[in-house]
């Protein structure tokens, strides 16, 4: 698009080992991808419309896509009225889970993160029968910014359709793991990733991002 050269695709491995995780994995990896989508128009607003306009065309065949996933899988095409948008970082860190470390030719100009997983693991799904009220979830407590920020609260970033971030305070429960509240009233997919400050929009949020994210289907 735009003439802009095409980046040379990675390898990817996808931890689904049935049709239905395969399904609910989809289900996660598209609302990330129109999340990203959603995130760069943001960046774009008023400086290049002549790229922006063509973006937004996207995002009525990706939940198309999206739709039909959750519609073999037997739910409602989407229970939200609105895609969640993404920092266009979050959404890199997202791909990077399921890319093949050293299969990139090129490296892309975007910082990453340590990884966020839950705890304990589980394969793609979807939302469960009743709305989560916590999560556990688990980190590399041997990362530099563990030192860094030590002696700090922790809290868990959400993001959910057009709101600002909600922050939930962390229960560090031992090196490397803890839990957190689930914000309510969230619906379809949330994104969450831990950070140290409480930004109020998501570019700064992108900042301050210390380990994640990880997509959680909630409805």
């Amino acid at each position: 698009m735009n003439s802009a050269p095409v980046v040379p695709p990675c390898n990817y491995t996808f931890p689904a080992t049935n049709f239905d995780e395969f399904l609910a994995l989809a289900n996660l990896l598209t609302s990330a991808n129109f999340g990203s989508v959603i995130g760069v128009q943001v960046q774009l607003s008023g400086s290049d419309l002549a790229i922006a306009a063509p973006i937004t065309s996207i995002l009525g065949v990706e939940t198309r896509h999206d739709a039909y996933l959750r519609i073999l899988h037997g739910a409602v095409p989407n229970p939200a009225p609105f895609d969640t948008g993404l920092p266009i970082a979050w959404a890199y860190n997202i791909g990077l889970q399921l890319t093949v470390p050293g299969s990139c030719s090129v490296e892309v100009p975007l910082p990453t993160y340590p990884q966020l997983s839950l705890d304990p693991a589980e394969p793609p799904s979807f939302a469960p029968d009743s709305y989560p009220e916590t999560i556990s979830f688990k980190w590399d407590d041997q990362q530099a910014w563990v030192q860094r920020e030590a002696g700090k609260q922790l809290f868990a970033a959400w993001t959910n359709q057009f709101n600002q971030p909600v922050y939930t305070p962390v229960t560090v429960t031992q090196a490397g793991s803890g839990t957190t509240p689930v914000p309510k009233d969230m619906q379809a997919v949330a994104f969450v990733a831990l950070t140290t400050l409480k930004p109020s929009n998501f570019n700064d949020l992108q900042d301050a991002t210390l380990v994640g994210p990880i997509a959680i289907a909630v409805s």
